[in-house]
């Protein structure tokens, strides 16, 4: 009976992190945000994409969007696992925009950083992703601790207690 129960931990563990992991991923089509930044040729040419294969990455990326906003809190500790993922460059938050010239502090975040970019966002946001202007005022210990303290919440509940925090 216990190693049944541990079994049937470890599949709703890894149902949640595949729910998860399918949202980072459609996450990941966030170059359709470039299409009206680059000429129509160029971005198709540079992504490989065909006129479809772009319009339905344009809707992958929504449904993620939405999916993302959507999610249960739960998510919030999955973002948490990536702390030590510092060797990943990003692909989540945004996609640099391959004819420009320009290199900032944004075009190489990893995936630690974008996690907690994420963290902020399904707090904070509800329409698209946004990088923060108090991000370097973020880290994984205040994120950690303002989580075990108030996971109990409701999420609306957590988004007033996160906002408050962010405003102190």
């Amino acid at each position: 009976m216990k190693n049944l129960f541990i079994i049937l931990i470890m599949l709703i563990s890894s149902s949640c992190s595949n729910k998860y992991d399918t949202i980072l991923k459609g996450l990941t089509k966030n170059y359709v945000l470039l299409n009206n930044e680059i000429e129509k040729d160029l971005y198709l040419e540079y992504f490989n994409l065909t006129e479809e294969q772009n319009l339905s990455d344009q809707e992958e990326y929504k449904r993620a969007l939405r999916n993302f906003y959507n999610a249960d809190k739960d998510i919030l500790n999955y973002l948490l696992s990536y702390e030590k993922d510092t060797s990943q460059i990003c692909k989540w938050i945004k996609t640099k925009n391959p004819y420009s010239s320009s290199i900032n502090e944004i075009d190489l975040l990893t995936n630690a950083k974008g996690a907690m970019i994420l963290f902020d966002n399904y707090l904070v946001n509800s329409v698209d992703i946004k990088i923060p202007v108090y991000l370097n005022n973020l880290s994984y210990k205040k994120l950690k601790l303002f989580y075990s303290e108030n996971k109990g919440l409701t999420k609306d509940k957590l988004k007033k207690k996160y906002v408050e925090l962010i405003k102190e």
